[in-house]
């Protein structure tokens, strides 16, 4: 899987994307991203939507998750709050976003300082740690089930197959240069009577997979074993830049292992 994500304005895009319920205060106190507050509504209803997908799709609680090319942790988040006593893993490529979860995630090494988008839309402004992404940490730790976040080819997990009850893989499909091999690989992990829920908006603008591998839905990929339980559309809104931002709407599929 092919990452350009290691700079600081991409990393700015992600938290401003993921975590901008958390940041809006922190935010306008150094006059930078001055209309995250405005934001922020719009995207939580996607880390609403996604918990109400994973709960009815899954007759009983999982007890292994695993979330393939987790980004900076929003999603592992939300699934750990909805199921505390299972064991959750998380793979992210980027060795930048995974720092940036394991510090919001497991209070490991947080910066000083966090990049957000700055106002002249030239490059980035710092602003301290929020003390709400500070606060993620201490609310995980009460969790009974263990937690693991590293980076990793999401596809080349070095866990045994059918291992997990449940996979997800979302926004990732359309960021790797064989989506369908990707969809494939990642199925692997999924046990009998396991779930696997993938999300994305088929953004093939700068993608790295050829146009040839491009795909037009994820349900035209063959997964013999699996059955299609749903597949619907939810909207996913991604900061492009201090004065944007990209509307998706978002294909979720739910696929089971029979």
């Amino acid at each position: 899987m092919v990452m350009k994500y290691d700079s600081p304005e991409s990393l700015a895009r992600y938290i401003e994307s993921e975590w901008p319920d958390f940041i809006p205060a922190a935010a306008a106190q150094k006059n930078v991203s001055s209309d995250l507050l405005a934001f922020a509504p719009r995207n939580k209803i996607y880390y609403t939507r996604i918990p109400e997908i994973v709960r009815a799709a899954m007759r009983t609680p999982p007890n292994r998750i695993y979330d393939a090319g987790a980004g900076i942790g929003r999603t592992v988040f939300e699934l750990a709050q909805l199921y505390p006593d299972a064991e959750i893993v998380g793979a992210e490529l980027s060795q930048q976003f995974t720092g940036f979860a394991r510090a919001v995630l497991f209070g490991e090494d947080p910066p000083k300082f966090v990049p957000l988008m700055a106002n002249d839309r030239r490059g980035v402004d710092f602003i301290a740690f929020p003390q709400a992404l500070s606060e993620v940490a201490k609310k995980l730790k009460a969790r009974a089930g263990s937690l693991d976040y590293f980076a990793a080819p999401a596809e080349a997990l070095s866990y045994p197959r059918d291992y997990f009850d449940l996979v997800l893989s979302l926004n990732v499909v359309d960021r790797v240069p064989d989506p369908a091999d990707f969809i494939q690989k990642v199925a692997q992990f999924v046990g009998p009577g396991g779930c696997l829920i993938m999300a994305t908006p088929y953004d093939w603008k700068d993608a790295p997979a050829p146009k040839k591998k491009q795909i037009g839905s994820m349900t035209d990929v063959p997964l013999p074993g699996f059955t299609l339980e749903t597949s619907t559309h939810i909207p996913y809104c991604f900061r492009r830049d201090i004065l944007s931002e990209v509307n998706y709407r978002t294909h979720v599929v739910v696929l089971r292992r029979t």
